[in-house]
């Protein structure tokens, strides 16, 4: 499911336009960017917490030509869904 089908489905249930639903994710995703950015998790609850990890330095390996490359320590984006989130997508019912 896309953005645009997302933004269409929750504009037929609560009647708010497309535009401006539109407008409020975009605001929403950059304002979860920007926080997590900081090094703030995110916390949804019921849903999951966006938070930001680090990946320490290390040596990595060209598969080619064996040598050894050193890779620096960098930043990522990590998502963890909360359990409620897990089981709806497992299947499982909610207790």
């Amino acid at each position: 499911m896309t953005k645009t089908e997302i933004v269409e489905k929750v504009s037929k249930d609560t009647k708010v336009s497309k535009a401006e639903l539109s407008r409020i994710f975009e605001l929403l995703f950059r304002e979860i960017e920007r926080t997590v950015a900081t090094g703030e998790p995110v916390h949804f609850k019921g849903f999951g917490t966006f938070e930001n990890k680090v990946r320490s330095e290390r040596y990595g390996q060209n598969f080619v030509t064996k040598e050894k490359v050193y890779i620096p320590e960098a930043n990522y984006p990590k998502f963890t869904p909360s359990k409620k989130f897990k089981k709806t997508v497992a299947g499982e019912p909610l207790l």
